[in-house]
């Protein structure tokens, strides 16, 4: 009898050892200039929050198509301190959006007389 309870109690432990040993790494994702382009990392340069960085991934395989100053979209894992690239793609160019709506814009003349206000 105690052998089939330790023996179920070990199997436990370890199947909670494996199951805690398995922690998933997040995939995060910047956007960015290419700086700079080798067969084992790549440097690009970003902006967050109105301050632009530097991040360098190492690349698992060598990058193909992808010219200094491109924009990229990558998607990396981040393993102690280095970024890990999974996938990187050329971002696609979009149109500036204006942010003024019309007929909302009110001209002000300081010149035009006021008008009295109504009185009854």
């Amino acid at each position: 009898m105690k052998n089939i309870l330790l023996s179920v109690t070990m199997l436990t432990l370890l199947s909670f050892t494996v199951a805690f040993a398995a922690v998933k790494v997040p995939v995060m994702s910047a956007a960015g200039k290419v700086l700079a382009v080798s067969e084992t990392s790549l440097k690009i340069e970003r902006s967050v929050k109105g301050e632009t960085e530097i991040m360098e991934f190492v690349l698992e395989n060598p990058l193909r198509d992808i010219g200094i100053g491109e924009q990229l979209k990558v998607s990396y894992k981040q393993i102690g301190m280095k970024y890990i690239l999974i996938r990187a793609q050329k971002a696609k160019k979009t149109a500036v959006r204006k942010s003024a709506k019309k007929g909302l814009e009110k001209v002000f003349d300081s010149a035009a007389p006021v008008a009295a206000p109504a009185v009854k």
